[in-house]
């Protein structure tokens, strides 16, 4: 019994923290989201987008590779490649810590591609980011861990994709997408709002 109760308060102060991190992400995206139609690729169930969507009454919708068995957001799936939307279907598109997920900077290239053709405004990111071997290394245990505990039964790539922000800022160049903001809300995060 004791067991038990023991496994049951992990798994509170686990969501505890969690809802913590999702409220203060979804608080700093509502402050940087200045259209009203969002498009969020990679967001698994949709628990951040969940809280925009009630905080900063936008209409919010999904994009994913595999379906969640608990989507908290109207969820589209489609295959990784091409988004199934019109061009400027939405007025911002968001990647929430999912890029890092790709498999190459291709990858990214590609789905950047896609959010410009489908986004009207801006396109935001927020994700990880290292300047030396060691934040690396601690972004791969951190990632690892969070995504294990958090997100098992997502079928996930977990490829440590991470980018240096140089080469974040060297992707924009290269596909001509203006950085308009650029900030490091949270540790080894970067965020950057983009326009074409």
């Amino acid at each position: 019994m004791i067991n038990r109760e023991a496994n049951s308060k992990k798994m509170m102060e686990r969501l505890q923290v969690n809802n913590l991190h999702f409220n203060n992400t979804a608080d700093f995206l509502l402050t940087n989201i200045s259209g009203s139609r969002v498009l969020s690729v990679g967001c698994g169930s949709g628990d951040i987008e969940k809280i925009i969507k009630f905080n900063g009454s936008k209409e919010i919708m999904g994009l994913e590779i595999s379906k969640s068995e608990n989507p908290k957001i109207p969820i589209q799936l489609y295959d990784g490649e091409e988004f199934p939307f019109e061009n400027n279907s939405f007025d911002t598109v968001l990647f929430v810590y999912c890029l890092h997920h790709t498999k190459s900077l291709q990858e990214i290239r590609r789905l950047m591609e896609e959010a410009a053709r489908v986004s009207k405004k801006e396109i935001l990111i927020l994700d990880h980011v290292y300047s030396n071997i060691l934040e690396r290394f601690g972004l791969i245990l951190f990632d690892y861990c969070w995504n294990k505990v958090f997100y098992l039964k997502l079928k996930m790539p977990i490829t440590f994709n991470y980018l240096k922000e140089g080469e974040w800022r060297k992707l924009f160049d290269d596909m001509c997408l203006k950085v308009v903001g650029k900030e490091n809300p949270f540790r080894s995060c970067i965020f950057f709002k983009l326009t074409r």
